[in-house]
């Protein structure tokens, strides 16, 4: 049995649960989509890609979760505003996974996470990660954003 000397907690995301002690919650599956690169993107920067693709991708996914019985998460990477809206857009609708908003843009980042809280998808998303240089101003875009 795994001590801590903080108490382990278990956040859900979306019906995912992450989190606790190590063996309480399967491990997750991630997949990134969208990554500068990638071929089914067409456009990084106006968020154009082949949506039959990114949903057999996604779809691929889920089915991968259903084998395995480990839940899913889809890391959704924009390089700017109107791709990262495009892009949740998309995967919202065609999964009800969880989110993780991605960009190499703490700016992208967080209006990105700002956009999901409008369209009524905060208890799905999460901000996926702070650069080791980040700024104060990105810790308080997200704590006003909640």
């Amino acid at each position: 049995m795994f001590e801590f000397k903080t108490r382990q907690r278990v956040i859900t995301i979306g019906k995912v649960k992450v989190g606790g002690i190590p063996g309480e919650n399967p491990t997750v599956l991630i997949g990134t989509i969208f990554y500068l690169g990638h071929k089914i993107v067409t456009d990084d920067k106006k968020g154009e890609f082949d949506k039959k693709k990114a949903e057999e991708l996604i779809n691929n996914q889920k089915r991968l979760s259903d084998l395995t019985g480990n839940p899913a998460m889809i890391d959704v990477v924009g390089n700017t505003e109107e791709a990262m809206r495009k892009y949740i857009d998309f995967v919202a609708n065609v999964t009800d996974m969880p989110i993780l908003v991605d960009s190499t843009s703490a700016d992208v980042g967080l209006k990105g996470v700002k956009y999901a809280k409008e369209i009524g998808l905060s208890d799905r998303v999460i901000y996926n990660s702070l650069l080791p240089d980040f700024k104060q101003e990105e810790l308080d875009g997200l704590r006003e954003i909640g």
